[in-house]
């Protein structure tokens, strides 16, 4: 079994009040939730990337919406970390009044992506010293995999501050940009 850590940028971004997929456990309880599901891991969008499915229990809440029309989006030039070159984040401030009023779910599904440490050293990345990094945490509306946004593939693609290469030939890219872009065009983030 190799050894796996949390690494500080999956503990700023998921925790109770994030915008992201919220966790509200603990990371040695989330470490050993991937160690036990360790076998059932699937290759994440290149060599040195992986997803493993574990079940939400209850701590992890979900801020993927299915959009209404006139749902309105706000908008934020911030770092996602000190140190890190600021992106364009867009999420769902409010939504349109004939919709339901829509909060962050429960999360049916799971995945935890983890990058090996060469991966990581890459980019000379921060690292735990673990075999494997938890990267993120994926709380999903479906089981089936869920592509990482436009934006986030496009900066590790085309090599943003904080982004791993994805090592795509261009047409790899255009392929997982097309199943990108038909996921998300129908859905967002709320804020």
């Amino acid at each position: 079994m190799p050894t796996i850590g949390v690494s500080n940028f999956c503990m700023l971004q998921h925790t109770p009040d994030s915008r992201f997929t919220a966790y509200s456990g603990s990371w040695d309880a989330l470490t050993r939730a991937v160690e036990c599901n360790w076998e059932k891991r699937k290759p994440g969008y290149r060599d040195g990337v992986v997803t493993v499915p574990i079940r939400g229990d209850g701590f992890f809440t979900c801020p993927t919406i299915l959009l209404c029309e006139d749902d309105i989006f706000e908008g934020a030039y911030v770092a996602r970390h000190p140190g890190e070159t600021p992106r364009k984040t867009f999420f769902v401030s409010r939504t349109n009044k004939k919709c339901v009023v829509r909060k962050p779910s429960l999360a049916s599904h799971v995945d935890v992506v983890l990058y090996s440490r060469e991966t990581l050293a890459e980019n000379d990345e921060e690292r735990t010293g673990a075999d494997w990094d938890i990267i993120t945490i994926l709380g999903k509306i479906r089981e089936d995999p869920q592509p990482m946004s436009p934006e986030t593939l496009m900066a590790n693609h085309f090599g943003a501050d904080g982004g791993t290469n994805t090592h795509m030939t261009p047409e790899e890219f255009e392929a997982s940009l097309r199943e990108s872009f038909n996921f998300w065009q129908n859905k967002g983030l709320l804020g």
